[in-house]
């Protein structure tokens, strides 16, 4: 609308209304400015738990060692029998497992490699793979029993001597993770060589996950606290004229939210502060109102800055690497013309 044709039009209308009672003032007229302002986003890292970080396109999972130990009268109890003398080994054949439950906020990963540093020590006082034993340490999801990687031990080629740590690496496999890693170690130990029994011996594999990477994770945001990027924003050069004249206006965000979470917090722009809430997943769109003393605050003022911060909240969330909550901002303010 052209605003002298509007005040025109209507100083005609109340002349034809009063008859000869022309008003002496001109009309006071609003107008409506619709001004973009600018785009904050919320990026993924801001949704991960402390255990969970992005390595270039993947994420990594931080999980404590697993370390599965047993003594030589748990794997064999026929050397009870021979406890605390020098005799033949007798054969044995048993496994033992320890698990190591994953960070606490995260439900399930989608592995895509990685790799685990194995240490085995060997506390015997014999070679347990001599005659042609074998150990085979695995690696699973202790829900599903997915197979992550494992590592065979050889007698016949790899020994593994008493009082001695042998060192391996495993080569994680893609898998569906769900539930608590577990190392299983299956000790076959055909015996017979000489050696002085003592069934309080221990035989250790401790497994360090030197990286697990994923290409998603569901995890429990819970009541994760979240900042959005801030953005400086250009309303500097709105002059006087036009900020005097401001009666009233709102922030308006047109939210893109790839997450399924909720964001409750507030928006600051200068010295001002407004709470929001943006709902989980899909877009949605949040109005925020000022009156005209806070929009004159920072409207036409250099160095203005929107920032905002929160809480998210949501459960079995799953996340990929390089995601983003998109905020589009818009000034919509009212100005008196007249």
């Amino acid at each position: 609308m052209n605003p002298p044709r509007a005040i025109f039009a209507v100083a005609a209308a109340l002349t034809v209304a009063t008859g000869c009672d022309v008003p002496t003032e001109p009309p006071i007229v609003e107008q409506r400015w619709m001004v973009p302002v600018d785009e904050t986003t919320l990026s993924v890292d801001e949704l991960l738990p402390d255990a969970v970080s992005t390595v270039g396109d993947a994420f990594d999972i931080s999980i404590d060692p697993v370390a599965a130990s047993a003594t030589l009268g748990e794997l064999c109890p026929e050397c009870a029998l021979v406890d605390g003398t020098t005799a033949p080994v007798p054969a044995f054949e048993e496994d033992f497992v320890e698990t190591q439950a994953l960070p606490t906020e995260v439900i399930s990963a989608e592995v895509t490699g990685g790799s685990i540093d194995l240490s085995i020590i060997n506390g015997f006082s014999f070679d347990p793979l001599e005659n042609g034993g074998t150990m085979v340490v695995t690696i699973a999801d202790d829900l599903s029993g997915d197979v992550l990687g494992e590592v065979t031990l050889d007698g016949a080629t790899e020994p593994l001597p008493a009082d001695t740590t042998v060192l391996r690496t495993i080569d994680l496999s893609p898998v569906t993770l769900t539930g608590p890693l577990r190392a299983t170690v299956a000790v076959d130990a055909p015996g017979g060589q000489t050696a002085v029994i003592d069934v309080s011996d221990i035989i250790e594999v401790s497994a360090e996950v030197t990286s697990l990477l994923v290409s998603s994770v569901t995890v429990d945001v819970g009541n994760q606290t979240v900042s959005f990027e801030d953005q400086a924003i250009d309303l500097e050069d709105i002059d006087a004229d036009v900020t005097d004249r401001i009666v009233a206006g709102s922030i308006v965000l047109d939210v893109i939210n790839p997450f399924s979470v909720s964001v409750d917090g507030s928006v600051e722009i200068g010295s001002t502060s407004k709470t929001f809430s943006i709902a989980g997943s899909g877009p949605s769109t949040v109005t925020l109102d000022y009156t005209g003393d806070e929009l004159r605050s920072f409207v036409g003022q250099p160095n203005v800055f929107f920032s905002g911060s929160g809480t998210a909240n949501g459960t079995s969330v799953t996340i990929q690497p390089g995601q983003e909550m998109n905020i589009d901002a818009t000034l919509d303010v009212t100005l008196e013309i007249g």
